[in-house]
């Protein structure tokens, strides 16, 4: 019986990434999964036949043609609304999991019938598959996953499997433009869902140039309005459940389409990037004067770099708990 759905959405991936992608699933150790892909790029003629292809090549396939672009959420959704295994996990078009991860993750599920959702270390890659090296140590336990969520997230979406039940108790993913995952993980955690990591990598995630650098503004954005709610429902006796609309609004009332702000924030925010980059190797002088200047012209920017140090401050922490209390040698919690 087949336990495992794959889901992937494919946009604006080159045919080179979605094939070392797609065969580092068709190729795990654990054989009897269904894949479920989603293009949400209909105009993209090359990518349809290309997975037409693949489709019609593994039956395990299944292909799903989007009307029009409708968003990683909602393309989620329908991946995640055709499949009928116990467990579902994610997949991004340009990353490359390990040949053991889904039998690892698999396997600790079955271990751990409480744990909704199960989530693993990442090894970054660029571009061109050179190895950018690790994100380092994370909280492993449901205690130390959940004691991050308010600051920053540790839960890599595409290293993700989780029981189907589960997600779809809350309502599946909100039709967000981003942030869709931290949204989905602070739904779960009110709902009281039970969170797990494997501390290994089992996924080789691609930083890509062209995929973050003019979204830095809206991310903070969403993440801010999200964490605003996950704090106000915390505190309820019954966690309500803010939809899609709502927190678009408030982002957009917070300044979304302002180019000002959008600009010295997006500076402001590559600046800290490059400081953070020659903190490995040695601290220069004038990185770290642009980081300041740029920060100090954006109010935005000062609340994000606090964030990031509340957020460092807190994944020490939450490390030195040692999850070895939570996490027993044979693999149950």
């Amino acid at each position: 019986m087949t336990d495992v759905t794959v889901i992937m959405s494919v946009y604006n991936e080159t045919v080179e990434q979605l094939e070392q992608s797609v065969s580092s699933i068709l190729n795990q150790t654990l054989r009897d999964i269904k894949f479920n892909i989603v293009l949400d790029n209909p105009k993209n003629d090359v990518m349809k036949q290309q997975l037409t292809r693949i489709a019609s090549t593994d039956p395990r396939v299944s292909f799903f043609v989007n009307n029009v672009n409708v968003g990683l959420a909602e393309s989620l959704n329908v991946g995640l609304k055709n499949s009928t295994t116990t467990y579902v996990a994610r997949m991004d078009a340009d990353d490359v999991a390990i040949r053991d991860r889904l039998k690892s993750e698999l396997d600790f599920l079955k271990s751990n019938p409480e744990i909704d959702v199960l989530s693993s270390n990442i090894n970054c890659i660029d571009d061109d598959g050179r190895n950018l090296g690790d994100r380092g140590p994370i909280p492993t336990s449901d205690i130390g996953i959940k004691s991050m969520i308010p600051v920053g997230l540790t839960i890599f979406h595409p290293t993700v499997m989780y029981k189907r039940s589960a997600i779809l108790a809350v309502g599946g993913y909100n039709n967000l433009d981003t942030c869709e995952d931290l949204d989905l993980w602070t739904r779960l955690s009110l709902s009281g869902a039970r969170f797990a990591a494997i501390p290994e990598a089992l996924l080789h995630y691609r930083i890509r140039a062209n995929s973050m650098t003019s979204n830095y503004w809206r991310n903070y954005l969403y993440a801010k309005v999200i964490r605003e709610f996950y704090k106000e429902r915390s505190k309820s006796i019954i966690a309500g459940s803010e939809n899609s609309e709502e927190i678009r609004e408030i982002v957009e009332q917070n300044g979304l389409k302002n180019p000002r702000k959008a600009k010295t924030f997006n500076r402001a925010y590559a600046a800290r990037m490059d400081l953070l980059a020659s903190l490995k190797t040695k601290l220069h002088f004038f990185t770290f004067l642009s980081f300041v200047i740029t920060t100090l012209k954006s109010k935005a920017a000062i609340d994000d770099t606090s964030q990031y140090i509340r957020y460092r401050l807190r994944l020490k922490h939450s490390l030195s708990m040692s999850d070895q209390r939570y996490l027993m040698k044979d693999g149950r919690l």
